[in-house]
């Protein structure tokens, strides 16, 4: 079969473009021809263009390309070979493989692999620093074995550890001979630079297998949960967790009532979290009275067991009669060993009292060891009833309880 023009050209070899087999046998095609010597930038379609500027010029026609084929897994039509008079396969057999590994952008991808021809034996360790494996002289036709070396996983056991508990570094890996070696480095999360490097590990592949222990170091100061991730590196392959370390550091945090606002005699409960903190350690809870212009009033204790990582106890606040009865604001610290935290506030309201001022301190909790603050001398305004509110508003002071 022979073309005299562009167009009919390009519509027969259009046809090879629906099977990536086809598409590497006219790469291959214009290799032998000489007519580029690099073609692994090139798109299909132009290939497709130059490999028909070939046919068109009858430098080349379809009995070299279906000798360029071999190897690839392209059978043109009987009636072709007939025509054209190419010999079988089998009478040439110069088979071949290529393989190009690129990334996203089309940039090559170096790699390492392991390689087996049709019938042969498996050539290992291979390097392809331009992500290009290309077999040529195969012998034979039939089906190439190509294992890539590479990291398929790595991953903590167990994913949470308590301070001071160890969790091994498990890799997955795919080619790499035994004894090949591994480097692992561990950072803090998102803190991951070639400066950040916290410990730096060393092991071998067994069995497609690197493992590595690590225990986390005790933080000075309790900050809750901390996270960490592993990173592997062989023959210049890398690889980092998924999902991080988690690090349950003890402390004391997030100390709150079950409700904002209570009548006198009514349950709520005194509420804090305690991750990393061994179930079952005590807990001693303390109610406070807020005065603001004078020491707080210790009202009630008690003590509670962590479990699940929290600890609760139950508070009634106190009725009209008892010693410390009135409405107004209270909050609760917590304490255990070492650590503290201290809730937000409780309003209380009784009504069978008197009117009361709203209110003052709408303070956010104080977590860890942070000392209670307190609002000393602070002057309460009551304006006489011929003051004005602009004139009370004017020096600065309010009737609800301004300080100076």
């Amino acid at each position: 079969m022979h073309f005299s023009d562009m167009e009919s050209a390009r519509a027969f070899l259009r046809t090879f473009l629906a099977d990536r087999a086809n598409v590497l046998t006219l790469r291959h095609f214009l290799l032998q021809a000489g007519s580029r010597a690099d073609i692994t930038g090139l798109h299909d379609q132009q290939v497709v263009d130059l490999v028909a500027a070939e046919f068109v010029s009858g430098r080349f026609n379809l009995g070299e390309l279906w000798r360029s084929k071999a190897g690839v897994g392209y059978s043109p039509p009987a009636e072709e070979e007939a025509e054209e008079g190419a010999a079988a396969p089998s009478e040439d057999p110069r088979y071949w493989i290529e393989i190009d590994f690129v990334d996203t952008a089309r940039r090559p991808v170096p790699i390492r692999y392991d390689f087996t021809p049709p019938g042969g034996s498996v050539e290992q360790n291979q390097e392809a620093a331009d992500g290009r494996i290309h077999k040529r002289d195969l012998g034979v036709g039939g089906t190439c074995v190509v294992v890539l070396h590479r990291i398929q996983e790595i991953r903590w056991d167990p994913v949470r550890v308590a301070v001071g508990a160890e969790s091994t570094i498990k890799v997955q890996t795919v080619g790499y001979p035994d004894e090949t070696e591994a480097t692992i480095e561990v950072f803090r999360y998102h803190r991951e630079t070639a400066d950040d490097v916290l410990e730096t590990l060393s092991g071998q592949v067994t069995g497609n297998m690197v493992e590595a222990t690590w225990t986390p170091p005790t933080p000075e100061e309790p900050t809750g949960d901390l996270r960490y991730v592993a990173k592997v590196t062989i023959e210049g392959a890398w690889k980092k967790t998924k999902k991080p370390l988690l690090v349950a550091v003890p402390c004391l945090t997030n100390a709150h009532w079950s409700d904002q606002e209570v009548l006198v005699g009514d349950a709520v409960e005194l509420v804090v979290e305690t991750p990393g903190v061994p179930d079952g350690t005590e807990v001693a809870f303390t109610v406070y009275r807020e005065r603001y212009t004078v020491d707080d009033d210790e009202v009630h204790t008690a003590t509670a067991a962590t479990s699940g990582e929290e600890a609760t106890v139950p508070w009634s606040a106190p009725r009209s009669g008892d010693a410390a009865a009135s409405e107004g604001e209270y909050y609760f610290t917590a304490e255990a060993e070492e650590m503290r935290a201290q809730s937000n506030m409780l309003w209380v309201e009784d009504p069978d009292a008197g009117p009361a001022a709203p209110p003052l301190s709408g303070r956010e909790g104080v977590t860890q060891s942070e000392d209670v603050e307190t609002w000393a001398e602070c002057e309460f305004f009551e304006p006489d009833d011929d003051d004005s509110g602009s004139e009370a508003e004017a020096d600065g002071s309010q009737s609800t309880g301004g300080g100076e």
